[in-house]
């Protein structure tokens, strides 16, 4: 416990001294573009530190060993990240490097590939239906559209950070438990206070690290657990990958680069909404995207409605909001 203890002190240490670890690394988001909504120079390692606090958990844990395959999954989501952050990579080589990477990762760990899904309370082996690189492929693309999704949503202090909370807890409460849940949620509360108050940022080492968690959380759960239906998970990734998916198709209707950042985001169009007010965007945020789910767990209208509505709801509040920015 004494070991535990230690950690959670350095590792609040490292949140206080985020400046000095930006500075050595040449870390600071600078507000130089019209689409940040940041007025002074903020250190984006929120994402360096709660990965050291992984890596320390698992080594005072002397599991490290036992763990090497998560551990490899998401270093690598988070090396990406944080050479991005370091060189700004281009989206193409991204992408590439990712998909290649996760590709080969899934060859040589079947525990997290889908395959099975349960479809309306049916469950569908898909090793009857798609030969084995197909079904890798699937696991792939899916992995790499939620990270995508995800760190789209990392716009505005809180938001990626609560989500994750959130859809942690979420899974932890209904399905498969993990004791490293736990502690990631402490690292990314920690985060989530010295973030609110404007003291450091994720950077895209800690998008894409949160992303790669909660990926591999999800598909060890549908790999163990077939309680978890591809509606919930639809339902808990629904507005994110929504919005991911109405912004790459404006963007390539405008012939533009489908991973280029803009400010033409749910969380962006809200904010201007609002009047700039974060903490009411922030909680009209998380609760568009988590009462579907909530709704659902009730069981008392079906999912499949459920999503459908949600869709056309949000379809008409994006009209609105588009308009009173145009107007």
């Amino acid at each position: 416990m004494i070991q535990y203890s230690l950690v959670i002190i350095f590792i609040i240490i490292l949140f206080f001294n985020s400046n000095r670890i930006a500075i050595f690394f040449k870390l600071i988001d600078f507000p130089n573009e019209n689409r940040k909504i940041h007025l002074d120079p903020i250190p984006k390692v929120g994402g360096i530190i709660i990965y050291i606090g992984i890596l320390l958990y698992f080594l005072v844990n002397n599991n490290f060993i036992q763990n090497t395959h998560y551990i490899i999954f998401v270093s690598f989501f988070f090396l990406v990240g944080l050479l991005d952050d370091l060189s700004n990579l281009s989206s193409s080589f991204r992408l590439i490097t990712c998909f290649i990477f996760t590709f080969i990762f899934l060859i040589f760990n079947p525990e997290i590939r889908i395959n099975e899904i349960l479809i309306f309370e049916k469950n569908i082996n898909l090793n009857s239906y798609l030969n084995y690189f197909s079904i890798i492929l699937i696991t792939t693309l899916s992995i790499l559209l939620l990270q995508n999704a995800i760190n789209m949503i990392d716009g505005m202090n809180g938001i990626c950070a609560f989500f994750i909370i959130i859809s942690i807890l979420y899974l932890n409460f209904n399905y498969l438990y993990l004791e490293i849940s736990f502690f990631i949620l402490f690292l990314i509360l920690t985060f989530t206070y010295f973030n609110l108050m404007n003291k450091t940022f994720l950077g895209n080492s800690g998008s894409y690290l949160l992303s790669s968690i909660l990926s591999y959380k999800i598909l060890f759960i549908n790999s163990n657990e077939l309680g978890l239906t591809s509606e919930k998970i639809f339902l808990l990734l629904l507005i994110p990958g929504i919005d991911m998916l109405r912004l790459f198709i404006i963007r390539i209707f405008n012939k533009k680069n489908p991973f280029k950042a803009d400010s033409n985001h749910l969380h962006h169009l809200l904010l201007y909404y609002l009047k700039n007010k974060k903490i009411k965007t922030l909680l009209i945020y998380l609760t568009l995207s988590f009462t579907p789910l909530i709704i659902s767990s009730l069981h008392i209208i079906n999912d499949i409605f459920i999503i459908s509505l949600s869709i056309f709801l949000y379809v008409i509040m994006i009209i609105k909001l588009k308009f009173l920015k145009t107007y």
